[in-house]
């Protein structure tokens, strides 16, 4: 897990730590809790004195709005600037989108801009059925490209279309995260939540806003 996850997950973690704080809820459901998340007690000792931290930081604290950042390829990448000279590779996108229709006869494969070039297009091979058609039929099951590794648009666009996005490394190493978007193109705001010392404490891009 990597450590952006970590702490999006301490953030919210600190917010319903305060909220039952707040109501009176003992130390013990808190060992409880860890307990049945398979923690140590040190482990649950040392989470629950970060939230603390975390929601000190919170309480007085205020939520701006940075902007909008646009999307025109339905994906989102977050890495500093400076990789994009240092770790970016040039490498040639392929749009390779493959399914396996199930048909009386077995498992048929095909392929866009192969077999059909567009979603809506009547497929006489399956009665006259599109490709959106036979997914919505549960028929056509989309099958996974294996993708590289690697910073550039080709493994990005691969790796997003396919899980929805992960982590990928650049060519000295860096990790370098990326998502698709809920609502594809358009332009998503992006807001900062500033501690109570006007420091910046988490960023979040709303995907469910355009």
């Amino acid at each position: 897990m990597s450590d952006v996850i970590k702490t999006d997950a301490l953030v919210q973690f600190a917010r319903v730590l305060g909220e039952l704080r707040a109501h009176g809820v003992s130390e013990e459901l808190y060992a409880f809790l860890g307990e049945s998340a398979g923690m140590s007690m040190g482990a649950v000792d040392a989470v629950l004195e970060r939230a603390d931290r975390l929601y000190g930081r919170m309480k007085g604290g205020t939520v701006e709005l940075l902007g909008s950042t646009a999307v025109d390829s339905g994906q989102l990448m977050i890495c500093d600037p400076c990789y994009v000279d240092t770790e970016w590779s040039n490498v040639e996108f392929e749009d390779v989108r493959l399914y396996d229709v199930a048909t009386d006869e077995g498992v048929k494969r095909i392929q866009y801009r192969v077999d059909f070039d567009h979603y809506e297009q009547p497929l006489s091979d399956f009665g006259g059925r599109t490709v959106n058609q036979l997914v919505d039929e549960k028929k056509a099951t989309k099958v996974p490209v294996k993708s590289g590794q690697g910073f550039n648009y080709n493994d990005i666009a691969r790796l997003t279309s396919d899980k929805d996005g992960g982590q990928l490394m650049g060519r000295n190493g860096f990790p370098v995260a990326v998502a698709s978007t809920t609502r594809g193109d358009g332009l998503y705001p992006v807001t900062v939540t500033m501690d109570s010392d006007g420091y910046p404490l988490q960023l979040t891009v709303d995907l469910d806003e355009v």
